[in-house]
């Protein structure tokens, strides 16, 4: 009995390392919902169920496609529009002082700000990347914990049906 007990320890025990090694991938629906709703409820770990259940979808953080460049796109060019309209009234940007010059310095302003846009919607998306991969491991760990509890558990009781065993053993006559 246990040799079982001991073999079940370490076929958790890797299990369990399994769960705390993963990557950035995310944690199936159904294993989450074993976890998180059922087994963390069952062994008292709540903290992490309110963060990692299913019912708190909202948390999971999404990866989003760099947008923000097509309406930092937009604006700009909206900018861009109003900049070179008749803003001072008689068709120049500067009142007199309008001349191809301040254009070309208009157009290069106008380009090097296009660059930061795209440089910031970039760092953006790296940043949204590097937070969901981050989330998906801390995921797997308190998934980990879930399971370790439990088979804590498990064996603490397995443990304690053996030695009642041996300190009162049955005799071959009683049933």
């Amino acid at each position: 009995m246990i040799t079982i007990v001991v073999t079940a320890s370490i076929i958790s025990t890797i299990f369990i390392s399994q769960l705390h090694h993963r990557g950035a991938v995310p944690l199936p629906r159904l294993l989450r919902v074993i976890t998180f709703n059922l087994l963390a409820r069952l062994v008292c770990l709540n903290s992490l169920r309110k963060v990692h259940s299913t019912i708190n979808d909202s948390a999971r953080p999404e990866i989003s496609t760099p947008t923000a460049t097509a309406s930092c796109k937009l604006k700009l060019m909206a900018g861009r529009q109003h900049a070179l309209s008749n803003s001072c009234g008689d068709g120049s940007l500067l009142g007199d002082e309008w001349d191809t010059s301040d254009h070309k310095h208009l157009v290069s302003i106008d380009n090097k700000l296009e660059l930061i846009i795209e440089c910031l919607a970039e760092y953006e998306y790296r940043r949204n990347e590097e937070n969901s991969a981050q989330f998906m491991r801390e995921e797997w760990h308190a998934a980990g914990k879930v399971f370790d509890r439990f088979f804590f558990a498990i064996y603490i009781l397995l443990m304690g049906i053996i030695t009642v065993n041996f300190l009162f053993p049955t005799k071959p006559g009683d049933t």
